[in-house]
């Protein structure tokens, strides 16, 4: 845990030194994520393991649709794999999810450094420019039979590279180099979009509660997100809300609303809770919503306008 810890720090170290504004750590257990940071209009969502094989599927698809949904860049900082210390300048993957050690992060945020090499389970990977490789064998006149026997792989690998829907390994890209005696490597920016290659996890179906039942049914969009001090992100009209249902004790409720107030400020966006017995209008900053007055509501814009309005922050 203190190697967690320490490795943590490190990371809000950098993030601070890079000018990044910083939610509070999130540090009920258990979470799919550690903070979210924002430098301008950039929101990173970070996920913080030693080890990044201790990355569960569930918890890789819970950062993914929160990183659609928030337009942010999710990033799992590491410093080791089960077999190996993981590598300074090299992009890994888990489920979908990029991930560096301390080193290549604080170059990519601090220098814009952008990693070429991409490390998997299956081996070293490249990103390569599809429509520069196209481009270039045709102006040599080639086939794309021509190309595979000039580097040793089939016709349909590199019709996929031109396409973009497959990477050749490290070894292919430095043949194809050669071959073509040109650059076709893509660095990576894990800043912007991120193309993994692997589909975002499918949310799960139902969300197996009421009060999201009813959200959904007066035109909310709802992603559950099962280990976060949030149950789901709410969607209406482009904006995106946290949402908490009240089921634990209030010092637990408002240990959790501090964070998930944080995680807003952050991310610009909003949040509420629905509660059986509200005690106020609010919990440490975090609007919250009556099941009685939830089920008042027509629209979802109704209710969007009426938690919006106590948190002036929003858009801001």
């Amino acid at each position: 845990m203190d190697q967690r810890n320490n490795l943590l720090l490190g990371v809000l170290e950098t993030l601070n030194q890079s000018g990044f504004e910083v939610s509070e750590r999130c540090s009920i257990r258990p979470s799919c994520f550690d903070l979210f940071a924002r430098r301008r209009l950039l929101l990173l969502l970070l996920k913080v393991l030693t080890n990044i094989d201790g990355l569960a599927p569930q918890q890789a698809g819970d950062i993914q649709r929160m990183a659609r949904m928030l337009s942010a860049s999710p990033i799992l900082v590491g410093e080791r794999t089960r077999e190996a210390e993981m590598e300074a300048g090299v992009l890994y993957e888990r489920y979908g999810v990029p991930a560096v050690n301390p080193e290549t992060l604080e170059g990519i945020l601090k220098e814009g450094y952008q990693p070429l090499v991409i490390s998997s389970r299956r081996g070293l990977y490249v990103n390569v420019d599809g429509e520069r490789l196209r481009r270039l064998r045709e102006e040599r006149g080639m086939s794309l039979g021509d190309v595979a026997r000039g580097i040793g792989v089939s016709k349909k690998a590199v019709y996929n590279y031109e396409q973009g829907t497959a990477r050749p390994s490290f070894d292919n890209a430095l043949k194809m180099e050669e071959f073509f005696q040109e650059t076709v490597a893509e660095p990576v920016d894990i800043t912007r979009a991120w193309r993994s290659g692997q589909e975002t996890a499918a949310s799960p179906q139902g969300t197996g509660h009421p009060v999201m039942e009813r959200l959904q049914e007066i035109g909310f969009q709802v992603e559950v997100i099962k280990k976060a001090p949030f149950d789901a992100l709410t969607l209406e009209s482009r904006e995106v809300m946290f949402t908490k249902i009240v089921k634990e004790n209030i010092r637990r409720v408002r240990e959790k609303a501090r964070v998930i107030c944080s995680l807003s400020r952050t991310a610009r966006t909003g949040a509420f809770m629905v509660s059986e017995r509200p005690e106020g209008r609010d919990i440490a900053g975090v609007p919250v919503i009556g099941k009685k007055e939830l089920e008042g509501f027509e629209e979802a814009e109704d209710l969007l306008a009426r938690v919006l309005e106590r948190m002036p922050w929003v858009g801001s």
